[in-house]
């Protein structure tokens, strides 16, 4: 990458909706002069004056860019910052473990970039400014995070050394099913582990199922099948949450499968209705 390119790449994740959205250095300054900062600012970052020590070139770059206005030595954004909701902002974000602190922002992309344009990535710290051990990878959207989580394979090439170490095999979750998960290790269960089927009202005989489903996806672990009395429906138990989200969404929205000539229809258990089966399962074992 050039140095103009990589310049200009700075200043739009400066001005991002991804950066502004979050208390950043910048983004009070922005309030504080309403909207507008001036150049000389900028100039003053690190990673600029690794680039270029003249103001006119840094002038010269943000005229390049769309969302940004100049007018004189001032600076702002055309257009208002967009806040995600919460609910987006997890589901479009990667809890990704583990990292330490050879892991670079850097090194990260060169992972990520392939599934979706990535916005933000940080590290987290605790109280004493210690790495908490994994990073956020946030995407533009919920998309290109589920991109991730599909197309993301622990033998990817990482052996960068501004990449976590090869021989370390990186976990990546969901930011919003991470969340769900530990507010319901509470309660006793993880969540999400539980489909339920039903095949149109065609039996299946034992096993049946677990064969199909194991030959289509080798890499996914079924704990247990359940078969109701009448052997058309019942419930598959997953040995991640990961895996029956993504048998469930090919199944019902891409790929499609019949068994013994009927549609096989799964959809995934949750609130009140995941609970009582939980429940059910707990009584079983008493």
């Amino acid at each position: 990458m050039s140095s103009a390119q990589h310049l200009k790449e700075l200043i739009e994740f400066w001005f991002s909706d991804a950066n502004l959205s979050r208390e950043s250095f910048l983004g009070k300054k922005l309030k504080e002069n309403g909207g507008w900062v001036d150049v000389s600012l900028l100039c003053e970052f690190n990673k600029v004056k690794e680039i270029t020590v003249d103001k006119n070139v840094v002038k010269d770059t943000i005229k390049s860019i769309d969302f940004l206005e100049l007018n004189g030595d001032q600076v702002r954004r055309k257009t208002p910052v967009v806040h995600k909701t919460l609910n987006e902002l997890e589901k479009s974000t990667l809890r990704v473990e583990p990292v330490n602190s050879d892991t670079t922002i850097e090194g990260l992309h060169k992972i990520f970039d392939k599934f979706g344009r990535v916005v933000y990535i940080s590290f987290p710290k605790d109280k004493e400014h210690k790495l908490l051990g994994y990073a956020l990878v946030e995407f533009e959207n919920r998309e290109f995070a589920k991109n991730a989580l599909k197309g993301f394979s622990s033998d990817m090439d990482t052996s960068s050394s501004s990449s976590p170490s090869p021989s370390t095999q990186l976990r990546i979750t969901s930011l919003h099913n991470f969340k769900i998960h530990n507010k319901s290790k509470k309660k006793g269960f993880t969540p999400g582990l539980i489909v339920h089927f039903d095949n149109g009202g065609a039996a299946l005989e034992k096993g049946q199922l677990t064969k199909v489903l194991s030959e289509l996806y080798p890499n996914i672990h079924i704990k247990h099948v359940e078969l109701e009395p009448n052997n058309t429906l019942g419930h598959i138990r997953f040995e991640n949450s990961a895996d029956a989200q993504k048998v469930v969404e090919e199944v019902v929205g891409e790929r499609g499968l019949k068994i013994n000539d009927k549609p096989l229809n799964l959809r995934i258990l949750a609130g009140k209705e995941e609970k009582d089966y939980w429940d059910i399962i707990a009584q079983k074992k008493k």
